[in-house]
């Protein structure tokens, strides 16, 4: 075929994006596709994705004075889009997709795809739902479920033993087995619940885990949530605050380690108890027992690594946050229910170049900006984020707020 479409649906935490990072690390798929990778999760726009998809395929030699700017105009970006992929075998991950309005928008976005010269290339879109994967399929989805019991069982253990044929205390495996018919055969819950288990050996720590009351909420066969929860909730106190700030940044948000770090040092999070260990260390340290609790992970690429939060944990963050962290989506901006002791505000975009001053869109958050200021004190917000595009007409929206700030301690604008 020209172009087939695969899905890949699952549900939260059972490893799709970990399969097809797998699959796209093999030398071999590398030699025979260009692989682009584009996170879609909550935000299915044309443009946007279609901006992602550009981004990610190299400049050809005719592209000319479109090397150097990024149109904005979406029928010439498609353009770009097919002229840069005619040639190429392709392979287009979009990970985590959960909504798109129809099947037009989704036949737009395929649209440069479509017109490539070489046969065999492959559209890969991971989904937790089936309604997703009937709308974009040519191919018969794969479906993934949980790990059978017992290899299951042989996980859970190698993830807290290093290596499941170990002998061990007869006592904690009978805990852990009613444990374990507690994950759900999740690959995610064993990990994070697994770590947890591994830094104290003991019956009595075993069995608090057990019966923690977090369990008594699990709803549904593929309820991994109360895992996750024990997992914070066995965070200390200054981890605890630094992953609740996580929640101001959008799903797979690719954190840098220092710039994090920046901002929970001046947030006054980082404590190095004056000892001679820099500030920046202990920080480090702090990101560092993160990843071993399997909360964040470090993404090593050739050129650079970053850390990222698993979108399940992302949701923790703010769910648990929500009384000091509200994180504001441009495209669709709803200031009800904000608590008043909000402290800590982020503003996301993606697509500003359709905005303009008097549009329905302008119009709108203006409105919701003014309940906002009604509610939060904001001379007394200690962060504030932009992060996205931004263009005049957001200048003029946040002229009033910029005004008020007094107590700011992290301002930072990223595109």
């Amino acid at each position: 075929e020209r172009l087939s479409d695969l899905p890949i649906v699952g549900p939260p935490g059972i490893g799709k994006t970990t399969l097809i990072q797998t699959l796209c690390n093999d030398p071999r798929i590398q030699e025979h596709f260009s692989i682009i990778w584009i996170s879609v999760s909550l935000n299915f726009s044309v443009h946007r994705l279609s901006q992602e998809i550009f981004r990610c395929i190299p400049p050809t030699e005719s592209d000319g004075r479109s090397r150097a700017q990024e149109p904005t105009n979406l029928d010439q970006l498609q353009k770009l889009i097919e002229k840069r992929l005619k040639s190429k075998r392709f392979l287009v991950v979009l990970d985590d997709m959960w909504r798109c309005k129809s099947e037009l928008d989704w036949r737009t976005l395929l649209a440069p795809l479509t017109k490539a010269e070489l046969d065999g290339n492959m559209i890969i879109v991971t989904t937790r739902f089936q309604s997703i994967a009937e709308l974009v399929k040519t191919t018969n989805p794969v479906t993934l479920a949980g790990l059978e019991p017992k290899e299951f069982w042989k996980f859970f253990l190698a993830c807290i033993f290093d290596d499941y044929r170990t002998e061990q205390d007869e006592g904690l495996l009978q805990i852990g087995r009613k444990i374990v018919e507690k994950l759900k055969c999740s690959p995610l819950a064993a990990r994070t619940v697994g770590r947890l288990l591994k830094k104290d050996l003991t019956q009595q720590h075993w069995i608090r885990v057990l019966q923690r009351k977090e369990w008594e909420y699990q709803k549904g066969d593929d309820d991994i949530m109360p895992a996750l929860r024990i997992s914070y909730y066995y965070l200390p106190f200054h981890l605890k605050k630094c992953f609740e700030f996580c929640a101001l940044f959008p799903e797979d948000y690719e954190f840098d380690g220092l710039e994090l770090i920046n901002m929970w040092m001046v947030l006054g999070m980082i404590d190095s108890n004056g000892t001679n260990t820099s500030i920046e260390q202990v920080g480090l340290e702090y990101l560092n027992t993160l990843v071993d609790s399997g909360i964040f992970s470090k993404v090593n690429k050739e050129a650079y690594s970053y850390y990222s939060v698993h979108d399940l944990f992302h949701e923790l963050a703010t769910c648990i946050s929500s009384h000091e962290c509200i994180r504001i989506d441009c495209s669709n901006v709803r200031c009800e229910g904000i608590q008043s002791a909000v402290r800590h505000i982020s503003f996301i975009t993606q697509d500003s170049n359709t905005y303009s001053e008097g549009s329905e869109f302008y119009e709108n958050i203006r409105k919701e900006i003014g309940k906002l200021k009604q509610t939060v004190d904001v001379g007394n917000l200690r962060t504030l984020l932009f992060i996205g595009k931004f263009n005049a007409v957001f200048d003029k929206i946040f002229e009033d707020i910029s005004q008020e700030l007094r107590a700011l301690r992290v301002l930072s604008l990223v595109t």
